[in-house]
This record gives structure tokens, sequence and C-alpha cells, in this order.
């Protein structure tokens, strides 16, 4: 049994759907690529962001005190805690 031919309104109808579609995916693919190169960014950098963020929170905290610095939180201690022995 044959198909009758698609009519020309049919066709029409098709290719707006495709369209559509592309435009749909082109839309929604920068919203999915930014959420991703985020996680991927923030999974790289976490190991050396954080012990950074709690060393300037410590010499916050320090200088609102009043303490002088003390050797266990110098650049040079959390230096050596990030690098690899």
């Amino acid at each position: 049994m044959k198909r009758p031919r698609q009519t020309e309104d049919e066709c029409v109808l098709r290719k707006i759907t495709k369209a559509s579609d592309a435009l749909l995916k082109k839309y929604k693919q920068p919203e999915e690529q930014k959420h991703v190169k985020e996680k991927v960014l923030n999974d790289m950098w976490k190991p050396v962001v954080t012990p950074l963020k709690k060393w300037v929170e410590q010499k916050k905290a320090q200088s609102s005190d009043g303490q002088k610095n003390d050797p266990e939180t110098s650049v040079h201690h959390v230096w050596k805690s990030l690098t690899p022995e």
C-alpha cells in the first residue's frame, strides 16, 4: 500500500518544526555549557582556593584582634601545605 504524497503544507510544517527544534537546541546549549564549565572550574580550583580562603579569614581575624603574625598561618606555611613532598 502506497502512502499518499505529502502535501505542500505538510512539507512546510515539517520544515518549520525542524527549524524550531534546531533553534531551541541552540538556545539551550549555552545554558547547559555554562553549568558544566562552572562545575569544572570549581572542581579544578577548589584545592587551591579553599586553603587560601582559610588563610585570608585567619589574617582578617588576626588583624582585627591585633595579633602578630603566627608562623602557622604564614604564607610559607600555607604554601608548604599545598605543595607535595
